[in-house]
């Protein structure tokens, strides 16, 4: 929210400069670019990442699980 507020301020800044204010645009542009790629990084591309990385770890954790009473399976029959 608070990141949505400061791009919507700087997106005035940024390409409707006002008089005395030109040497401010390139520094609203890139402050806003940062804003929007961290966003997104922060929204969708870390989320997906965890995503990824739990289901690996759990799928690791199955098969774990299933080696083990594989084993147990043999241990019982050469007993």
């Amino acid at each position: 929210m608070t990141t949505l507020t400061t791009m919507i301020v700087i997106v005035r800044l940024a390409f409707y400069p006002e008089t005395g204010m030109d040497a401010y645009s390139p520094i609203a542009t890139v402050v806003l670019c940062g804003l929007t790629v961290s966003t997104l990084l922060t929204l969708i591309v870390i989320p997906i990442v965890y995503t990824f990385v739990d289901d690996v770890t759990q799928g690791l954790k199955g098969l774990r699980k299933k080696r083990r009473s594989f084993r147990r399976q043999i241990s019982q029959t050469e007993s």
